[in-house]
């Protein structure tokens, strides 16, 4: 039997997560423009869809835009961002399978 030594290496590295505030919140949503976010994962559109109707029927928002992320595991690009910015008061965003 030969004898000898192993080398583990364990490549993980520690997490770096940069913290960010949550955005304000409105006092209402009357007449608020709603966005949808979708980052196209399946069911996730019908749970967005539904939740779109739901502010509407019980707190008067109006779903003006909906929107589907070009890619499930990288953040929306900068012009769906601005989209969202211009043309919506609050955005609501949801992953599912």
């Amino acid at each position: 039997m030969a004898s000898g030594k192993i080398l583990v290496l364990n490549p993980t590295a520690e997490m770096r997560v940069k913290e960010r505030p949550i955005a304000p919140r409105p006092d209402s949503l009357v007449g608020k423009r709603v966005g949808i976010l979708w980052n196209g994962k399946p069911n996730a559109d019908l749970l967005l869809d539904r939740v779109g109707e739901l502010l509407g029927e019980r707190f008067g928002a109006v779903v003006t835009v909906r929107v589907v992320k070009p890619n499930v595991s990288a953040p929306a690009p900068p012009d769906v961002i601005q989209k969202l910015i211009q043309e919506c008061d609050v955005v609501v965003n949801a992953i599912g399978d």
